[in-house]
């Protein structure tokens, strides 16, 4: 990643208004401004990056693929996080109690070119794979089609996207809602804090993370 004259920290590139102008807006066309922008690859950038914003007392805006309608993925100062390069398929294990497969995913990943493709074609990169969700693959491979059942209207949406609006689709009648289709969610707080959170584990955590804002706990 290329660095600017004055960075904040690796990562982290200023002025992004003239450079990065997709970033600053989504399908609403409502437009925005920021003072930084930054591209995490994983996990451990994304807390370093978020640590240097919230030191420097700026705001925060976390964007996916800009496919809301809604402004929400549109900074208006401060520091914009994209999650557009943390789109790997990290691991697949198979779920013991069901015929289904769970695929450990980042939050940049795309339904349409990533999440489709792995299920209906079985179209994975397993570079850098533990051996367990190797073997898995191979089984997985060898079982007949899936399908990702959610289906959101705009399919170029991340999977952080879907998560973080419940997203539905056409197929909700028959098949519900995204967060049906969540087992587990790490989430970085603003302040680099991990949180993990696991379907039916600990639900005051996920209270405590969520409160009121209507977004549901997985």
């Amino acid at each position: 990643m290329k660095k600017t004259d004055n960075p904040i920290t690796d990562g982290i590139l200023l002025d992004p208004v003239e450079k990065y102008p997709d970033y600053l807006h989504d399908e609403s066309w409502l437009r925005g401004t920021a003072q930084s922008i930054s591209f995490p690859k994983t996990e451990d950038e994304l807390r370093e990056q978020l640590l240097q914003v919230v030191k420097q007392g700026g705001t925060l805006t976390v964007q996916g693929s800009g496919t809301g309608i809604n402004g929400g993925a549109v900074p208006q100062s401060g520091h914009a996080v994209s999650t557009s390069r943390m789109n790997g398929i990290l691991g697949i294990r198979k779920d013991p109690g069901s015929r289904d497969y769970l695929l450990r995913v980042q939050a940049g990943v795309l339904m349409r070119e990533q999440l489709w493709p792995a299920a209906e074609r079985k179209e994975l990169d397993p570079a850098d794979w533990d051996r367990e969700s190797l073997e898995t693959l191979k089984a997985f491979k060898a079982e007949g089609k899936y399908i990702w059942a959610p289906d959101p209207s705009e399919p170029t949406i991340t999977v952080g996207g879907m998560a973080a609006n419940n997203a539905k689709g056409a197929r909700s009648y028959r098949h519900g809602p995204v967060r049906d289709y969540i087992e587990s969610l790490t989430l970085v707080l603003a302040d680099g804090s991990l949180v993990a959170l696991r379907r039916g584990e600990n639900p005051a955590e996920g209270r405590r993370v969520f409160g009121n804002s209507g977004l549901a706990a997985p």
